[in-house]
C-alpha cells in the first residue's frame, strides 16, 4: 500500500508533467497563434469599409456614363466630317 510519502511523490510528479506539458503546449501554440492574430489584423487593416467601396462605385458609375457620352459625341463627330 501507498503511504502519505508516495501519494506526496506522486502529485509532485503529477504536478511537475503537467507543467511541463503547459510548457511544451504553449510553446508549440504560441507562435501559430501569434501568425494568426498577425495576419488577421493583416486583413482588418487592408479591408476597405463599406463607405470606401460605395464611394468607388458611385465613381466608377459616373465615368461609365462620362465614357458613354465621350463615345456617343466621338461617333457623331465623325458622322458630321
Amino acid at each position: 500500500m501507498l503511504d502519505q510519502h508516495d501519494l506526496e511523490l506522486i502529485q509532485r510528479l503529477n504536478q511537475e508533467s503537467e507543467q511541463r506539458m503547459i510548457a511544451l503546449m504553449e510553446a508549440y501554440f504560441n507562435p501559430k497563434f501569434q501568425a494568426l492574430s498577425d495576419s488577421i489584423a493583416l486583413l482588418t487593416e487592408r479591408k476597405a469599409s463599406n463607405e470606401v467601396i460605395d464611394d468607388l462605385d458611385d465613381r466608377v458609375t459616373y465615368l461609365e456614363g462620362a465614357v458613354e457620352n465621350n463615345t456617343k459625341e466621338i461617333i457623331r463627330l465623325r458622322q458630321v466630317k
